[in-house]
């Protein structure tokens, strides 16, 4: 049988390390030779260093305990950092897809409970409005080009809030053809349908939407993100109306409380057969337009903003 050197345990069957201190086992041969070498040659400083054995050539080993595994590399640092890297070109990819249009990148909601849902794809958006008008779900479908949209996107913001109206953008009057027909074959007055379409786009504040605490958007915009505050609304209101297919003269109405609190924006519009509350400009009474909550006729203000400072914006 062969014993450890270092700890004198028997060895295990075809061992080449000790079980118990690690020692590299010698074969049998010189096993035995070292057993039998004198007591004054295996003194401590002897068994600490290294030593050539006659009869195994030029083979030297430690006698000290020995790793009998090399040691792993660190695999899961190692896996981590490349799926860092996998990751990191898999978006390159998509983003260049994305880009050409290789690929659609879907864009879901804003966090509300409404039927509007936009999609981004091989340069253009889609856009799905759905929303209810005297008891009927009606369904409006339209694509937008991506340059058009950023193309607003990335003007300067202005506090000029009527140069957000833009009565001539071909989306613009091509939702206004579409909604005035659909009122027209229905019998609807189309002022009080297409403000039940605006009313339906949810509302959102800019910071809550955008990050910053003041974004007016223009029409092509609030349509695309399907989400936008009082003048956002209000703004695509009067642009609908006043494209050439609807053709109704329109302001917007800016309220303001007297404490100098948080303002409000609405719209007013020119016309005969409209009763409630109204704001006169230039010879002419604009009738109150609620824009931001579903529901709300033509006339019919809401008793919050009753008593605000009204500036009549001319468009």
């Amino acid at each position: 049988m062969v014993h450890c050197i270092r700890c004198g345990s028997e060895a295990m069957q075809g061992a080449t390390f000790c079980h118990n201190c690690g020692t590299r086992l010698a074969p049998t041969s010189i096993q035995q030779s070292i057993q039998d070498l004198p007591a004054q040659n295996t003194s401590h400083s002897q068994r600490d260093s290294p030593s050539t054995f006659p009869g195994v050539g030029e083979t030297t080993w430690q006698w000290g305990p020995m790793q009998t595994v090399p040691p792993k590399k660190n695999e899961r640092t190692n896996t981590v950092v490349t799926m860092v890297i996998v990751i990191f070109l898999i978006a390159i990819l998509i983003g260049a897809a994305v880009s050409i249009g290789w690929v659609y990148l879907y864009k879901n909601g804003n966090a509300t409970s409404d039927n509007h849902s936009p999609v981004f794809y091989a340069g253009n958006c889609t856009i799905t409005y759905s929303w209810s008008y005297n008891g009927k779900l009606w369904t409006l479908n339209e694509v937008v080009s991506n340059a058009s949209y950023y193309g607003y996107r990335d003007q300067p913001k202005t506090y000029d809030f009527a140069s957000y109206v833009t009565k001539t953008d071909s989306i613009v009057v091509k939702i206004a053809q579409e909604l005035k027909s659909d009122a027209t074959k229905n019998g609807y007055n189309p002022a009080q349908f297409i403000l039940s379409f605006v009313q339906n786009v949810p509302y959102g504040t800019d910071e809550n939407t955008t990050g910053f605490a003041n974004y007016p958007r223009y029409p092509v915009e609030t349509l695309v993100d399907t989400v936008g505050d009082c003048k956002d609304h209000s703004t695509l209101y009067v642009s609908l109306m006043e494209s050439q297919p609807v053709n109704v003269s329109m302001v917007l109405l800016q309220l303001m409380p007297n404490n100098g609190g948080v303002g409000h924006m609405a719209a007013g519009i020119w016309g005969s057969g409209y009763s409630g509350t109204y704001f006169q400009y230039d010879g002419r009474d604009y009738y109150y337009c609620e824009t931001t909550s579903q529901g709300w006729m033509i006339g019919e203000m809401p008793t919050p903003v009753k008593g605000y400072d009204v500036t009549v914006l001319p468009v």
